[in-house]
């Protein structure tokens, strides 16, 4: 029914009849819609006419459905599912009224600067690599964690830092030139055990999906973008709130980063379900967009396509924020105590997080 609204351009089912209850008896003598005047005559045919077989059991299964569609024309594009609110590529950052030149040479400023995809993946990674090469650690396990202290604290140990004049500065600081840093498009909610290829591979895969360009696309990782030479301080859940909320609602975009696909250490993380529900909590301003690393997609798609829901309803259901994880415990307590002090503490929480994701 779903696609005969949209094939006859948003006309009313049964619209010519005006009893529900001579509606309900046409139904039941199978009187079925006719097709829309510009409906492509296999969509009526090859689907809708198949979604409306008397017998229940004739009728495809919704991974028979996708198979259709794809089968007409449609486009599998996993880069495309789960987005909260209107897609866009306007960045609200760019905004020159809002946030002028000067704006950006303040510490306000400096805070709100990314790095591009295009560096991710030319630049830190390629460093990430000799870095490794000099240490035990094998060429395909730098992780965040790793990338942070065998290359972002030595890049930045003895430069300047401009939001507060001492020796060692954020990564994001470092950076000068076209295609390096620039006003944030986009928060990533993530991990730091995550791989650096996996998150430079996944954030090409949306910006591509997006037709934005690489060099232009700056994102806020909080490895790269808070300085990893200073000690921060514990925050209460009150100043947590304030640090953090008008940080991803300035910026309006947070990309979730689930890996691996079937079992993500993104929902055992409290910090990434604190992120990804402040997000959700905000939906006239910020627009979310799930991001998966390109080796995960075709298993995903594979799994999904083939019916098998079972292991994604599983995953869902282990989402428990007030049992998640964090690096830091001073971090774990002040989230725990501001979830606490919401309406529907961590219930909510879970149940907002987990029927997103759905």
């Amino acid at each position: 029914v779903t696609v005969w609204e949209v094939s006859s351009q948003g006309a009313q089912p049964y619209g010519d009849i005006g009893n529900l209850d001579h509606v309900a008896e046409r139904i039941k003598a199978n009187g079925i819609l006719l097709p829309p005047a510009e409906c492509p005559p296999l969509v009526f045919t090859g689907l809708m006419q198949r979604c409306w077989a008397r017998d229940p059991n004739d009728r495809p299964l919704f991974s028979e459905l996708h198979n259709i569609a794809l089968d007409l024309g449609g486009q599998n594009s996993l880069a495309q599912h789960a987005t909260n609110g209107t897609v866009s590529n306007d960045d609200p950052l760019t905004d020159t009224r809002k946030y002028p030149p000067e704006f950006w040479r303040s510490l306000p400023g400096l805070k709100l600067r990314g790095v591009t995809v295009h560096h991710l993946s030319t630049q830190l990674l390629p460093m990430a690599r000799v870095a490794a090469a000099r240490s035990p650690v094998n060429l395909n396990n730098l992780t965040i964690k790793f990338v942070v202290e065998a290359v972002v604290k030595p890049t930045c140990a003895e430069l300047v830092c401009p939001r507060d004049g001492r020796r060692g500065c954020a990564y994001v600081d470092s950076l000068e030139g076209p295609g390096t840093a620039g006003p944030a498009s986009a928060l990533l909610s993530y991990a730091w055990q995550y791989l650096l290829a996996d998150v430079a591979g996944a954030l090409e895969v949306w910006t591509t999906a997006r037709q934005r360009d690489p060099m232009a696309t700056f994102v806020w990782i909080c490895s790269l973008c808070l300085n990893q030479h200073r000690m921060v301080r514990c925050l209460s859940p009150a100043e947590l709130a304030a640090e953090f909320g008008p940080r991803v609602t300035q910026i309006g975009r947070l990309l979730p980063m689930l890996a691996p696909w079937d079992d993500p250490i993104y929902v055992k993380r409290i910090w990434c379900l604190y992120e990804l529900y402040t997000a959700l909590t905000n939906r006239l301003g910020v627009e979310v967009n799930i991001i998966i690393p390109p080796s995960e997609v075709e298993a995903f798609e594979a799994s999904t396509t083939s019916g098998h829901f079972a292991v994604l309803d599983s995953i869902l259901e282990t989402i428990d924020g007030e049992h998640a994880h964090a690096r830091e415990q001073a971090d774990l307590n002040a989230i725990r105590g501001y979830v606490q002090s919401l309406p529907g503490g961590f219930p909510s929480l879970n149940e907002t997080v987990r029927t997103h994701l759905r």
